[in-house]
């Protein structure tokens, strides 16, 4: 992305039949202005969200790892908990999932994606939730994140699903593959990071995984909704720009349906 780089919200997407999202999230960091208790809490949200039967702590962990130096020496790692940081609420069909914590509310949709009408629409009012029972004082960043599989066949190239496939120098048979990007749009306070991966799933069915994050500066945003109304088109923008660009023209004619995205 170079300095003449623009965000046209006029570009329309196309919608996809069967799009290969697996999990698309929306995150707010805003720490809360007031204590949020584990029994206040479990308390509010059982009334405020039936529809999110199953409730689970959540906690902070940070996961170490150590390489000593020497011939004898083992790597090791460790698990640092944090201690309590929130409750992770889950739909009744399990599809949706949503992270009220103390400095951060997050919502996850997992597949199948129902289309941005329904993920948005859920995501405000959870969002408008945590901003009643958290009451936060600003908002730190916003953080849009799509992750999708595509079915690999094992005897095809990447070619067939990557405009910019990785190299193979000298022939090499390819056996995995984990390449990370980061980009930004200075003018928009924006940045993206894109993730391109191999993954081999339980049944060792292999799959392309795109992950794309998009996300704001920190402090972009000051008050609670201040400028999200206008950002969360852009950053909508930026993962479908990304997605229609980095994958083959016949991969996603696989996957479209008329009407846009």
């Amino acid at each position: 992305m170079t300095g003449q780089f623009k965000i046209d919200l006029s570009q329309k997407f196309e919608q996809l039949r069967d799009p290969p999202i697996v999990e698309a999230v929306l995150q707010w960091r805003a720490p809360a202005g007031m204590e949020l208790s584990k029994e206040s809490l479990q308390e509010a949200l059982s009334a405020e969200l039936p529809d999110y039967p199953m409730q689970q702590d959540h906690y902070e962990t940070q996961v170490q790892f150590q390489f000593p130096m020497g011939d004898d020496a083992d790597a090791s790692s460790a698990v640092w908990n944090g201690g309590w940081k929130g409750l992770r609420l889950v739909s009744a069909d399990s599809r949706n999932i949503a992270i009220f914590s103390q400095n951060s509310f997050t919502y996850s949709r997992l597949k199948p994606y129902e289309g941005w009408e329904a993920f948005e629409a859920e995501a405000r009012r959870l969002w408008g939730i945590f901003g009643k029972l958290a009451q936060p004082d600003s908002v730190d960043t916003v953080g849009l994140r799509f992750i999708n599989r595509i079915p690999v066949e094992r005897d095809k190239d990447l070619a067939n699903y990557l405009k910019e496939p990785p190299s193979k120098p000298g022939g090499l048979p390819l056996v995995s593959l984990l390449y990370q990007s980061g980009f930004q749009v200075e003018q928009e306070g924006l940045f993206v990071n894109v993730v391109k991966t191999l993954h081999e799933n339980p049944e060792r069915e292999l799959g392309l995984i795109l992950d794309i994050d998009v996300g704001t500066r920190e402090g972009l945003l000051r008050e609670p909704g201040q400028d999200f109304d206008a950002t969360l088109p852009k950053m909508r923008w930026l993962k479908n720009m990304l997605f229609f660009e980095l994958l083959k023209p016949e991969l996603i004619e696989s996957f479209k349906q008329g009407g846009t995205e």
